[in-house]
């Protein structure tokens, strides 16, 4: 009993150590995250496939759009090498992963309907790239040529976010269709504390980029992110109550 409560809280630790690896070297905060999704393998095992469909998915659709001059999302180019298929580097499929990884445990420690979580965890994800894009555009790991749409968010279009969006609602249908059948309970048990990792990779370019001439975009970006995870968290803490609400002031209609 005692060594399964140290595995659920396992998540926690991680997500503390992944903050104070923020503040040594940003190296050790990527290995800690992909020790966390092997963690979550091992704990429930269907996970495995969320991970392969992400890195699939995600990068055939970033080929598929680069391939196209941009048809999807709008034209960029990766400048970091080696390329895959002359499209996207190879980092690019871990990134993924890690996305959709960190998005549907901490929507699933808030909620356990899959309709809302369908919805829920691309809107997280998609998130993810108000710092994202800004920090890639300004360490030139990503050049983005197709430029001055009406919306944008420090340079970066629009598109952008309705792709990840629409890519990592893909995903989670597809992973929902294929773990129709299995019973997450074990993964239930300690998903609760995964929203601190979602927040420390969004903490991870505050630190780092917090004095830097992208100092806005990661700032607000960060602040955005957490005032909706604060506010997932109230609406599931009060889902009932929000409820009621809603039913009586239809009857007083």
């Amino acid at each position: 009993m005692a060594k399964l409560k140290l595995i659920y809280r396992l998540p926690l630790i991680l997500g503390f150590i992944a903050i104070v690896s923020i503040l040594i070297n940003g190296l050790f905060f990527f290995i800690f995250m992909i020790l966390s999704m092997t963690l979550f393998v091992f704990i429930w095992r269907p996970s495995y496939k969320l991970f392969i469909l992400s890195a699939i998915i995600g990068s055939l659709l970033e080929i598929i759009n680069l391939k196209t001059d941009g048809f999807l999302v709008g034209l960029y180019r990766y400048n970091v090498h080696p390329l895959i298929f002359g499209a996207i580097p190879v980092q690019l499929i871990i990134w993924w992963a890690i996305i959709v990884y960190i998005s549907y445990t901490t929507v699933s420690a808030f909620f356990k309907n899959k309709i809302i979580n369908l919805f829920l965890v691309p809107l997280l994800a998609s998130m993810l790239e108000l710092v994202n894009e800004p920090v890639s555009a300004d360490l030139h790991i990503i050049t983005w040529i197709v430029k001055g749409t009406v919306i944008s968010w420090y340079g970066i279009p629009w598109t952008d976010f309705v792709g990840v969006y629409v890519g990592v609602f893909i995903i989670m249908a597809l992973f929902y269709l294929l773990t129709r059948k299995e019973k997450a309970k074990s993964a239930n048990k300690i998903m609760k504390n995964y929203p601190l990792l979602y927040l420390s990779y969004t903490f991870f370019y505050f630190i780092l980029f917090i004095n830097s001439s992208i100092k806005s975009p990661v700032e607000y970006g960060f602040i955005i992110i957490l005032l909706v995870v604060i506010a997932l968290f109230f609406a599931s803490k009060y889902s009932d109550e929000i409820k009621q609400f809603l039913i009586s002031y239809k009857e007083d209609d």
